[in-house]
């Protein structure tokens, strides 16, 4: 009669009507943001979701790279956010590690197929401005490696093809930019926290020195990165539908360093830009943490 719709959890009472931006909660009037709708296809009732759920204790936050609503308790969210923050503070300390890093990629639309592999490893020196990285690309089934320095105002790469290297010189501007965007790795941006927090959660590990995280959310650069990498639409979400998000952080349970990252996603592609399906898998691990090593460009690339 009244259009209306009560929400009732332990000791709270949600009172919604559709149409009206007033609703209650235990009888206390409060303005929401939207009303509640009937859509006119099902004819069903959509109620604010931001609204409910923080009205029942719940953490509420939009993720704006996959256009999810994530829901979690309070205390999960707290537990993981604490553990991320934490872990945040620790990387702040380490200036030099090792990575591994593994991506599969797949993306089918229309008549085109593509699957590629990309296996990396890398040296980062921070305190001493230096980057060494070795790359294998996997393509078609033909494989291509890579290799680069950063060190001392200059850019090293080794050409593919015929095994020779070039020396660049960089301004300091250059030069700074360049170690930046290939050394700041493995932070998770603030932005990024909140999401993280609120999907997932601590799970068991068989390592008593480690700390587990699993969710389904991924971290924004990496949907950006691959965003970036089809280049068709800007913007990967806008065209394509999530059908499985996964994500595990390993911490390491006694200095808190991020240890390892592993991501993966399947979609599809919508019909009106060429349907089809895409995919990815991604791991990350980390070593050497504030390690004796050190970056020493080969005498031939000199």
């Amino acid at each position: 009669q009244k259009r209306s719709v009560t929400v009732k959890k332990d000791d709270k009472v949600i009172y919604l009507e559709v149409g009206n931006t007033v609703g209650s909660v235990n009888g206390k009037e409060l303005t929401i943001d939207v009303p509640p709708i009937i859509y006119p296809k099902n004819n069903r009732t959509y109620i604010p979701a931001r609204f409910v759920a923080e009205s029942l204790g719940k953490e509420v936050l939009w993720d704006a790279s996959t256009r999810s609503v994530l829901i979690a308790d309070k205390e999960n969210y707290n537990q993981v956010q604490d553990i991320l923050t934490k872990s945040n503070e620790a990387m702040k300390s380490v200036n030099k590690y090792k990575f591994q890093l593994e991506s599969y990629s797949k993306v089918s639309q229309d008549q085109f197929k593509m699957e590629y592999g990309i296996d990396m490893n890398a040296e980062i020196d921070e305190a001493g401005k230096a980057v060494h990285m070795a790359t294998t690309l996997d393509m078609l089934g033909i494989k291509l490696e890579s290799e680069f320095y950063l060190k001392d105002g200059y850019s090293y790469t080794k050409n593919t093809e015929t095994g020779e290297w070039k020396k660049e010189v960089l301004s300091e501007s250059q030069f700074e930019e360049l170690f930046k965007s290939n050394s700041e790795i493995i932070s998770i941006k603030e932005q990024d926290i909140g999401i993280l927090s609120a999907g997932m959660v601590v799970t068991k590990s068989d390592n008593p020195d480690e700390i587990i995280i699993k969710g389904d959310v991924l971290l924004s650069d990496y949907m950006n990165a691959f965003s970036s990498d089809l280049g068709a639409t800007g913007k990967l979400t806008d065209g394509m539908s999530m059908d499985d998000l996964r994500m595990e952080l390993i911490i390491d349970k006694n200095t808190y360093y991020m240890k390892g990252i592993a991501m993966s996603f399947e979609g599809k592609i919508a019909q009106e830009i060429g349907g089809g399906q895409l995919g990815m898998k991604f791991d990350f691990d980390i070593s050497d943490f504030n390690g004796d090593f050190e970056i020493v460009v080969p005498q031939e690339a000199q």
